[in-house]
């Protein structure tokens, strides 16, 4: 991407500064560029958190308990990278039981019969400085369309406390729950949904598999 000039976009050298930070981290702890590029989610440290309209009056909000995913980053190219994240549908929770119970039902996200929620990256582009648009494919209720977020990379650098390499990334989007087969209660639920993501990539320790 060029600018009016003709010179690099100062996003893309903001990639190529990432990559240096990412490169210099990994010299620390003396680990192989192999290694370096495989990541997973720390489960402490990830947050899916959906938002949708009720009948406007107010924003309901819930989350996933269980989140589990992997990031095959480049630390030469960000662009490159890729994400395969994996969501307990099971696991969701809005801190209201009853509620809960009708989500997890075969109105909304069917859980019974389809209990994983998958993303997985099939592009990621450079969108301004310091910010990064990730385009992917989703299945949700065993339904799989195409959806983007914008994230930005917050910090590359290593751990204090697991002394090991980590990638912290925040993310946000939206979807239409229509487009999963979630067409009912369009009078007091949006058929839009917004989606806020946090989340901490640990770097895999190489005798580990990823």
């Amino acid at each position: 991407m060029f600018n009016d000039h003709g010179k690099p976009a100062q996003g893309i050298v903001m990639l190529r500064m990432i990559g240096c930070l990412f490169a210099a981290a990994s010299a620390v702890v003396g680990s192989s560029a192999a290694a370096a590029d495989a990541y997973r989610i720390e489960p402490s440290h990830v947050d899916v958190l959906f938002s949708a309209n009720h009948m406007g009056f107010s924003n309901t909000h819930g989350f996933f308990r269980k989140i589990d995913g992997t990031l095959s980053f480049d630390p030469d190219d960000v662009t490159r990278s890729q994400v395969d994240v994996t969501i307990d549908a099971t696991s969701l929770d809005t801190k209201h039981a009853l509620r809960d119970a009708h989500l997890k039902g075969a109105d909304f996200f069917d859980v019974t019969n389809h209990p994983t929620i998958r993303l997985v990256s099939r592009k990621i582009t450079q969108a301004g400085e310091n910010a990064l648009r990730l385009e992917g494919d989703l299945t949700l209720r065993g339904i799989t369309r195409p959806v983007m977020l914008d994230f930005r990379i917050n910090r590359i650098g290593i751990n204090p406390f697991g002394k090991r390499p980590t990638i912290g990334v925040s993310a946000s989007g939206s979807l239409k729950r229509s487009d999963f087969g979630m067409t009912g209660f369009t009078t007091s639920v949006s058929d839009e949904v917004k989606l806020t993501i946090d989340v901490e990539f640990t770097r895999v320790d190489p005798q580990q598999t990823p």
